[in-house]
C-alpha cells in the first residue's frame, strides 16, 4: 500500500506503472488465448483428419485423399501458409536449400507459381507493383510530416519527453504498417535472384500464346 501511495504522489511514475501493468496483463491474455487456440483448434482439426483416415481402407482413393489433406493441414499449421499441395512441396524443397526462412517464404509465396518443370514462375502482377509504389509515396509523405513535427517539438520536461517518445513510436508503427509491401518486394527480389542461381526459376514464356495464335489461324484457314 505504501508503494502504491508513493507512486500516486509521483504522477509520471504512477502512469508508467499502470501502463506497464496493463501491457503485462494484455500479453498474458494473448498468450493464454494462443495456447487455447493451439490446444483446441489446431490439434482438434488434425485429430479429425486422423479419425477420418482410420475410417478409410488403405490403398483406396479416399485414404490417399484424407492423408493428403492431413499433410497439407500440418504444413499450414507449421508455416501459416495456405496453398496448394504442389506449391507446398516446392516450398518445403526451397526450405531444404537452407537459404530461406519460413518468414521469407511466407512473404513471397503469393508472388510465384510452380511450373510443370517444378520451377518457380513469376506472379508479381502490376497490382503488386502499384502497391509498392503507393506504399513508397505514403511512407515518404508520413516521414516528411513526422520530421516536421519532430523539428517543431523540442522536449523541455519529462512529460514532453514522453510525448516525444510516443510520437516517435507512432511514426515507427505507421512506417511498419505502410512498409509491408516494400519489404515483401525486397524479399521477392532476393528470392528470385537466389532461385535463378540455383536453377529453380523459369521465365514466363510466350510460346503458348504463339501456339494459340497459330492454331487460330489454322482453324480460320
Amino acid at each position: 500500500m505504501e508503494y502504491i501511495e508513493l507512486l500516486k504522489n509521483d504522477t509520471v511514475g504512477y502512469y508508467i506503472a499502470v501502463v506497464v501493468a496493463a501491457i503485462t496483463a494484455i500479453l498474458q491474455l494473448l498468450k493464454k488465448t494462443n495456447e487455447y487456440f493451439e490446444k483446441f483448434h489446431v490439434t482438434k482439426k488434425l485429430a479429425r483428419y486422423s479419425a477420418l483416415i482410420e475410417c478409410c481402407d488403405e490403398n483406396t482413393q479416399e485414404h490417399k485423399f484424407m492423408t493428403k489433406l492431413k499433410l497439407l493441414e500440418a504444413f499450414k499449421i507449421a508455416t501459416n501458409i495456405n496453398t496448394t499441395p504442389i506449391k507446398s512441396k516446392f516450398i518445403m524443397r526451397l526450405y531444404d536449400i537452407g537459404m530461406f526462412t519460413i518468414k521469407d517464404l511466407k512473404q513471397v509465396y503469393t508472388f510465384f507459381e510452380v511450373s510443370d518443370n517444378e520451377k518457380a514462375m513469376c506472379k508479381f502482377s502490376i497490382f503488386n507493383k502499384l502497391e509498392v509504389i503507393w506504399s513508397s509515396v505514403v511512407a515518404l509523405f508520413i516521414s516528411i510530416v513526422f520530421i516536421a513535427v519532430f523539428i517543431a517539438i523540442t522536449p523541455h520536461n519529462l512529460k514532453q519527453f514522453f510525448g516525444y517518445i510516443a510520437i516517435m513510436s507512432l511514426y515507427l508503427l505507421c512506417m511498419y504498417g505502410v512498409g509491408e509491401p516494400i519489404r515483401k518486394a525486397i524479399t521477392y527480389r532476393k528470392f528470385k535472384l537466389i532461385l535463378k542461381q540455383e536453377g529453380l526459376w523459369e521465365e514466363m514464356s510466350s510460346q503458348p500464346a504463339n501456339q494459340l495464335e497459330k492454331s487460330e489461324l489454322a482453324e480460320s484457314n
